[in-house]
C-alpha cells in the first residue's frame, strides 16, 4: 500500500486538516490511504489536551480511507518523525510519504536527524497562508499545487483560544471534534 502519513500534535484538530487529507488521495492517485498521526509529545513546543484525547478526536475525522494511527502516542516519550518513519519502514512492506505545512519548512533543520529523514522519505508540502514556498525545496520535497486546493490560516490554536474565550468553533472543526472538545471539557 502508498500510505500519506500526516503527522502533527492535532490539539485540536481542524476541518482544514480534513480537507487537506481529502486533496491528498485526491491530487496523489498513487496513495491508498492517509494516515492521521497525533505526536506523543511535541519536541520543542507545548500540548494542552492529552495524547489520548488528541488521538479520540482524529479517530472522529476516520473516513474511508482516511485512518487515525496512535503509533507515535504508543511510542511514548517525545515524538520524533524519524523513528516513526524507521518504524514503519522497518515493520511494513508499505510506500510513505509524510504531509505537512509550508510552516515546518522553516525548522525542518531543527528535526531529529533530518538529514537522515530526507534520504527515507518523501514530503508533501501543502501551502498555508502567511508562509512563503522557497523557489528550491530540499531534496525529496513536493509542493502540493492542485488547481482547487485554497491554502488556509486555519491554526488550532486560535481555535483553543477561541474556546476558553467561549466563542463558537464549530465553522473550524468537524461537528464530532466539536461534541468531543466541549463534553470534555477541553481547552477552558
Amino acid at each position: 500500500m502508498h500510505i500519506a502519513l500526516f503527522g502533527g500534535s492535532f490539539d485540536p484538530p481542524h476541518s482544514s486538516h480534513v480537507k487537506i487529507a481529502h486533496e491528498v488521495l485526491k491530487d496523489l492517485p498513487e496513495m491508498d490511504e492517509v494516515w492521521f498521526v497525533p505526536d506523543n509529545l511535541h519536541h520543542w513546543k507545548p500540548l494542552v489536551a492529552p495524547a489520548q484525547d488528541r488521538l479520540a478526536m482524529v479517530r472522529l475525522l476516520e473516513d474511508g480511507n482516511i485512518k487515525a494511527s496512535d503509533i507515535a502516542i504508543q511510542r511514548g516519550g517525545k515524538t520524533y518523525t524519524i523513528a516513526v518513519v524507521r518504524q514503519l519502514q522497518d515493520t511494513t512492506h508499505n510506500t510513505y510519504v509524510w504531509v505537512c505545512g509550508a510552516d515546518q519548512l522553516m525548522d525542518f533543520r531543527r528535526w531529529h536527524d533530518f538529514a537522515e529523514l530526507e534520504e527515507r522519505i518523501r514530503f508533501i508540502i501543502y501551502p498555508r497562508i502567511g508562509y512563503t514556498i522557497p523557489d528550491i525545496l530540499p531534496k525529496n520535497f513536493q509542493l502540493m499545487t492542485p488547481n482547487d486546493f485554497i491554502a488556509t490560516d486555519d491554526s488550532s490554536t486560535e481555535i483553543r483560544e477561541r474556546v476558553k474565550q467561549g466563542l463558537p468553533i464549530k465553522h473550524l472543526v468537524p461537528e464530532r471534534v466539536e461534541e468531543y472538545i466541549l463534553k470534555k471539557g477541553l481547552y477552558k
